[in-house]
């Protein structure tokens, strides 16, 4: 059930990055600024993306259980933390809380393992079966390598240096998740097509 979900949730999760992407792009280039809308945006979408994760398990673990089974765990923490991020945010954002709770702040690192390891590991499960395009298991590298290069970059130069960093950033996340997403879906298309004609030959 989850795993026909996949697809719709990727998408999903992209979009939410495309409006992530824009609200750094206002920050960047004009006068306007929403950090709260952004540190709720974000993690709403790691979080649709991380239950996808979990949607493509089922068909990778037939032939490589073993490092299925560690993306799915890895998704699983990045679920945890995501949902809390978001949650918090969220209530941030409509007024419930002045301030986020100092103990949401090491539930960040269950995002962290989930966005790095997560993808990174369900990738390499991807692209080591013969269960789904080679570009799919690339793409779902492209988000885990995409964060490293912002954790790097926050790192050494700061969470807006280059000001325009966050906006290219996010916005190449969007362009990967939504391409996971478009690409899951045109493998699921010509098999419920055939699987169509099949039924109508029968009938």
């Amino acid at each position: 059930m989850l795993e026909s979900w996949s697809p719709t949730l990727f998408s999903l999760a992209g979009g939410l990055f495309v409006v992530f992407a824009a609200f750094w792009a206002a920050f960047a280039f004009t006068d306007l600024s929403s950090e709260i809308v952004q540190n709720a945006v974000g993690p709403a979408g790691w979080t649709a993306a991380f239950v996808g994760l979990l949607g493509l398990y089922p068909a990778l673990a037939d032939q490589n259980p073993r490092i299925a089974s560690a993306g799915a765990v890895f998704a699983v923490f990045g679920l945890v933390g995501g949902t809390f991020a978001t949650g918090g945010n969220l209530l941030l954002l409509i007024g419930v809380l002045s301030e986020l709770p100092a103990w949401l702040a090491p539930l960040q690192l269950p995002l962290l393992i989930g966005i790095v390891f997560g993808f990174l590991t369900v990738g390499l499960a991807s692209l080591r079966t013969s269960v789904m395009p080679r570009r799919v298991g690339v793409l779902l590298l492209i988000p885990a390598a995409v964060f490293v290069v912002n954790i790097v970059r926050v790192g050494t130069l700061g969470s807006t240096t280059p000001i325009w960093a966050p906006f290219v950033l996010g916005s190449g996340q969007a362009l990967a998740l939504l391409g996971i997403g478009y690409s899951l879906r045109a493998v699921a298309f010509p098999a419920d097509s055939a699987a169509s004609s099949v039924d109508s030959t029968v009938g």
